[in-house]
This record gives structure tokens, sequence and C-alpha cells, in this order.
């Protein structure tokens, strides 16, 4: 599930930085704002993940810890648009 919300998280990324009308320097500004946010909540997330998963007696599959990535991926993606979305009403 993780993969398959990647594609239209990433699409939507895509075509809001590409659209005509967020290429100035307001546009550029709330990307900038959405990205600090982004990156505030990838920090906390990591920083859950090591110290919830840390000293771990059995071991854990890759594929589990590719799945977290995707998940943790989908989560900064989501949050940078719904950034960009409020900012973009506020500003």
């Amino acid at each position: 599930v993780g993969a398959w919300s990647c594609l239209p998280l990433s699409v939507a990324v895509i075509v809001m930085i590409a659209r005509p009308k967020n290429r100035d320097e307001r546009g550029w500004q709330i990307f900038g704002k959405a990205g600090v946010v982004a990156f505030a909540v990838f920090f906390v997330a990591v920083n859950v993940i090591a110290k919830s998963s840390g000293g771990m007696p059995w071991e854990v599959s890759l594929i589990f810890y590719a799945s977290t990535l995707q998940w943790l991926y989908d989560l900064v993606l989501a949050v940078w648009i719904v950034a960009v979305l409020v900012l973009r009403r506020v500003m």
C-alpha cells in the first residue's frame, strides 16, 4: 500500500512545482516553508522509529525496513503537500 500511495503523492508534488503560477518568489517561499515543516516531521519520525526499534533482540527483515522507509517517504510528501496548501491559504 505504501508503494502504491507513493505514486500519486510524487505526481502531485511534481505537478505543484511545475505549475507556472508557482514559479514566482511567493511560490518558492511557500515551498521553502513547507520543506522546513516536512523536514521537522521527518526528523521527529526518524527519531521515533529509531527509539522504538532500537535494541530489538530479533532480526527484522529487509522488507520491513524497506516498507518503513516507504511509509516515511509517503509521510514527508503528504506533510509537504498539506503544508503548501495551508500556507497558500494563509499567505
